[in-house]
């Protein structure tokens, strides 16, 4: 039996503040090149802008026998970037393997001759995604000038049920290595449901926007994947080998704008 063990703990904290001025025609490059001697001085800006993000995660790995294999993996992130509600996220994952040539029926030296390592692998798992703005969720206001006077004004239209992407991928391998390693590689075929994704849903013009940010869009992927490696010269002088690899991908958007659906690409 062999168990291995991992917990942690992740903070991060991401501040910008900005001032930019612009300003153009100066009467002299050398001297008078201070900005209050520009002929044509430019918009004043400042901008601030922040996120935080808190992770925890515990990932467990058992082996029995130096043959099979099992690990699970869980964490949980919460984001500033969505509303209070909506902050976190929980993605777990597990993976199995099964070490082939470890098995009795494998170590006979007329198998092992010709296969030196064989791998089953299986995995699956739900990963998140906070591909947006930092205030995404917030509605915005900004300044504006009407009749001469200063004025607020809705910039954008903030949606507090904005939620993490989420992708549920499932992959099947097979690692091999033939001829005392002369020869690996890997074969696998994999399959990528990501949902929830984040697009612009159109609103009707009364409401003063022409869209909102939404969780409206779903996507789905699935592919093989083939690799090999052949040492064609192996000595303690020279090595000399040759990588070949080789992959189909299809892509089907499945639904956009809550609206439009199976999309293939």
């Amino acid at each position: 039996h062999d168990l291995l063990a991992l917990g942690g703990f992740s903070m991060e904290e991401y501040n910008s503040l900005t001032y930019s001025m612009a300003a153009t025609n100066f009467p002299d490059d050398e001297i008078l090149n201070n900005f209050t001697s520009a002929a044509t001085k430019g918009a004043i800006r400042e901008t601030h802008t922040a996120n935080s993000l808190i992770s925890e995660f515990v990932r467990a790995t058992y082996k029995f026998n130096n043959r099979y294999i099992l690990s699970g993996t869980l964490r949980a992130d919460g984001s500033s970037r969505f509303g209070p509600d909506r902050r976190w996220g929980f993605f777990p994952s597990g993976a199995i393997a099964w070490l082939i040539t470890e098995e009795n029926f494998m170590k006979s030296p007329n198998v092992k001759r010709y296969v030196s390592y064989l791998k089953l692998r299986a995995s699956r798992g739900l990963a998140g995604s906070q591909n947006l703005g930092n205030y995404a969720w917030r509605s915005g206001i900004g300044s504006a000038r009407y009749n001469e006077n200063p004025a607020i004004i809705p910039s954008t239209i903030g949606n507090s049920e904005l939620q993490w992407e989420e992708t549920l991928m499932t992959d099947i391998g097979l690692d091999y290595g033939l001829w005392g390693e002369r020869i690996r590689g890997s074969f696998g075929v994999y399959e990528k449901l990501t949902d929830q994704l984040i697009y612009s849903r159109p609103l009707p013009p009364s409401s003063a926007a022409s869209s909102i940010s939404s969780n409206v869009a779903s996507m789905r992927n699935r592919g093989i994947e083939f690799d090999v490696k052949v040492d064609v010269v192996k000595s303690t002088d020279l090595i000399l080998t040759i990588d070949f690899n080789t992959a189909k991908n299809r892509t089907e958007v499945l639904k956009i704008n809550e609206v439009t659906k199976e999309i293939p690409m």
